[in-house]
């Protein structure tokens, strides 16, 4: 922004709704409504009941576009035009709900998959040995009403649950898809740097593990996707970290690097994707909320 960038942020872009005021250069837009985002007539009666919580999915049929990122897509696409217009340097933040719990997505992404073929974990157990404050210091999942309070997952849940993270995964899939064919029929792509990534991994029932909340790399290992003009095609096994997204962007727009960052641009792995780079990352979980571990 103190480049000479209009900044925007649309969707869950911060945890809080408020977001943070000084970096945007109009007010944050979120979709109006709760972020668990229920659209069943099921659902909403039973969040109507339980503080805003209902069951832990739910498959939509005839109303995907009331879905909270559908509407913000809506809201992006019609920011694009705007820029394009004013011809002006840009930086937009946007910010998906889903997969995020509820998996809650239109009745068709269920559709892209046949339940009783979905594969359940190789390993579905805590490693042999493991420390306890390693495996589980949050019931997320837990919360919602079609899940038993003792966290025990029959067969057909976990098939359930997965089913539906599936159907999420491919619901966002389509919606990003409908924002690069925009950047394409406006003619920026090739003015564009796209980063698309997430901000946690997920257990799907993987070593016995659901959600985030926990010390083992699924729920830290991340989807990180650079589209960059000029920059070639390819992919790398190095490791980085969401510190180091921040520097790379400077240095792909060619703004000023600062100096007081923990992060590394991750730009010559662009050239070079087998290069020598960090030896290990770096994450930590704190302990559950009954108290530090």
């Amino acid at each position: 922004k103190k480049s000479g960038y209009y900044s925007i942020s649309n969707g869950k872009v911060t945890h809080v709704k408020k977001d943070s005021p000084e970096s945007w250069s109009e007010p944050a837009w979120r979709a109006d409504k709760d972020w668990r985002d229920y659209q069943t007539i099921e659902n909403i009666a039973l969040a109507n009941q339980n503080n805003g919580v209902a069951n832990a999915f739910e498959v939509g049929e005839n109303i995907e576009e009331n879905y909270a990122d559908e509407k913000m897509v809506d809201k992006v696409i019609s920011d694009l035009e705007t820029i394009n217009a004013n011809n002006q340097p840009c930086l937009m933040a946007i910010g998906f709900l889903k997969p995020h719990l509820p998996f809650n997505a239109p009745k068709k992404y269920w559709d892209l998959y046949e339940k009783e073929e979905i594969q359940m974990p190789t390993h579905g157990s805590n490693p042999v040995n493991s420390p306890d404050w390693a495996t589980r210091s949050w019931s997320e999942l837990e919360g919602y009403t079609d899940i038993p309070v003792d966290g025990k997952i029959t067969k057909a849940k976990a098939r359930e649950l997965r089913h539906g993270y599936y159907a999420c995964v491919s619901y966002i899939d389509e919606l990003v898809g409908r924002l690069i064919a925009e950047l394409e029929r406006l003619k920026l792509e090739d003015n564009t740097i796209v980063l698309l990534y997430g901000d946690h991994g997920f257990h799907l029932g993987e070593q016995g593990l659901w959600p985030k909340a926990n010390n083992y790399e699924l729920s830290t290992r991340i989807p990180l996707i650079v589209i960059a003009p000029g920059q070639p095609k390819g992919n790398s096994h190095a490791l980085v970290e969401l510190v180091d997204v921040f520097p790379t962007v400077c240095e792909l727009a060619g703004l000023a690097v600062p100096s007081s960052l923990e992060g590394r641009s991750f730009l010559p792995l662009f050239k070079k994707p087998n290069r020598k780079w960090k030896t290990a990352v770096f994450s930590q979980y704190p302990g559950s909320f009954e108290g530090n571990r």
